[in-house]
């Protein structure tokens, strides 16, 4: 049966495998942990890549009973022309939960209007998830035919670029959603970590 877990991992893979990304080594603390959510012990596992044209690509799955979750998050070099990609699913408590992606189109190309394109809400009850995954399927193609073409920056735009890049780190780093569960169900201190490293990082330190 597939997961909301599965699903993700296979677009991520296909993404690493379209760009030749190598897997990037996380700390093993970080890698995988357990928690608990309303009494039942919850696991998340994530991976990391780079690549020539990615500096930060990265899957993080939580899964318990009640509860399943992934994200995925795609930033790309600031010497590169592509759209950053993210995709989240959510489930809780087994009565299905939402689908979500988004990507910036044309970042710095020659639009001066950035256009955001954006997955439909939609339910993720069982027999709903093939529906789900055919979406996330069509969604990542679509990021992947244009980070295939994607052009080389001026490089007077590369500084603009990541730190416009930086900017959007820095604010799910300190205001995303997200930090309140993870907080909830792993130690807090270790959830701002999570946060820092391997979520929304300091993308000079991924270069």
């Amino acid at each position: 049966m597939r997961t909301l877990g599965s699903a993700v991992l296979a677009s991520a893979e296909r993404i690493a495998a379209a760009l030749a990304l190598e897997q990037a080594e996380l700390p093993a603390t970080l890698a995988k942990s357990s928690g608990e959510w309303k009494g039942s012990e919850v696991e998340i596992v994530s991976r990391a890549w780079k690549g020539s044209s990615v500096a930060w690509a990265r899957l993080a799955c939580l899964h318990g009973e009640g509860v399943e979750a992934a994200s995925l998050l795609v930033i790309s070099r600031s010497s590169y022309a592509l759209p950053t990609l993210g995709a989240d699913l959510v489930s809780i408590g087994g009565r299905g939960g939402m689908v979500s992606a988004g990507l910036e189109l044309d970042p710095v190309g020659d639009a001066p209007v950035r256009r955001a394109v954006r997955m439909p809400r939609a339910r993720v009850a069982g027999e709903r998830l093939p529906r789900v995954a055919q979406m996330l399927d069509a969604f990542v193609d679509e990021w992947i035919t244009t980070a295939r073409v994607a052009r080389e920056v001026d490089p007077l735009l590369h500084p603009t670029v990541l730190r416009d890049q930086e900017a959007f780190a820095r604010a799910h780093r300190t205001g995303d959603k997200s930090l309140g569960l993870i907080a909830r169900i792993f130690d807090p201190r270790w959830a701002e970590k999570f946060l820092a490293q391997v979520l929304f990082p300091d993308l000079g330190s991924t270069r």
